[in-house]
């Protein structure tokens, strides 16, 4: 959360003993079940020279095009995981490689990826400043503040204030007291 993209693996090998050129490669969030964070989760590529590459920004990309095996190594080594979510499910990511001849699917090129959740600072948005000049009274949502101030609504006023954190406890609950 709030890292940036990731480069997934800089150290895939691809090989194939037969065959000096690829013409596929496909790179996708596989595990859990697709990407639990859903559009927050995205794939991107920078080093795909050659190839024709679609998918950046979403959680499957394709690579096509008849090129060397190297050219497929080094493009896969650009892929980069991101998560947008400002409160991800921390479960373990695995980003899966597959490549292909022509003819035939490489195996499962599987890597781990992790993902973190950080608590978020609460923020307060909204708040209202009062200003009066002196020696008058003061008006907050209809209600005066002679002499000594008072709030006939408390909650009004904070509400106004709206605190909220995105990954944090409930928001606060103010229960007005009178006497």
């Amino acid at each position: 959360e709030d890292g940036g993209p990731v480069v997934v693996d800089a150290g895939v090998t691809v090989t194939d003993v037969d065959n000096a050129n690829l013409t596929s490669a496909t790179g996708t969030i596989a595990l859990p079940a697709g990407p639990p964070d859903g559009a927050f989760e995205q794939l991107n590529f920078t080093s795909c020279a050659g190839l024709t590459a679609g998918g950046a920004n979403t959680a499957t990309l394709t690579f096509t095009g008849t090129q060397p095996v190297a050219t497929y190594q080094t493009c896969l080594r650009s892929v980069t995981y991101n998560n947008l979510d400002q409160d991800p499910n921390a479960a373990n990511r695995t980003i899966r490689f597959v490549v292909n001849d022509g003819a035939l699917n490489s195996n499962n090129g599987d890597k781990i990826v992790t993902v973190t959740p950080v608590n978020d600072a609460p923020t307060c948005t909204g708040a209202v400043n009062y200003t009066t000049p002196g020696n008058t009274q003061l008006h907050v949502a209809g209600a005066t503040l002679p002499g000594v101030a008072s709030v006939s609504d408390a909650q009004s006023l904070l509400t106004k204030a709206a605190p909220t954190d995105v990954d944090g406890p409930p928001g606060i609950t103010v229960v007005p007291v009178s006497g």
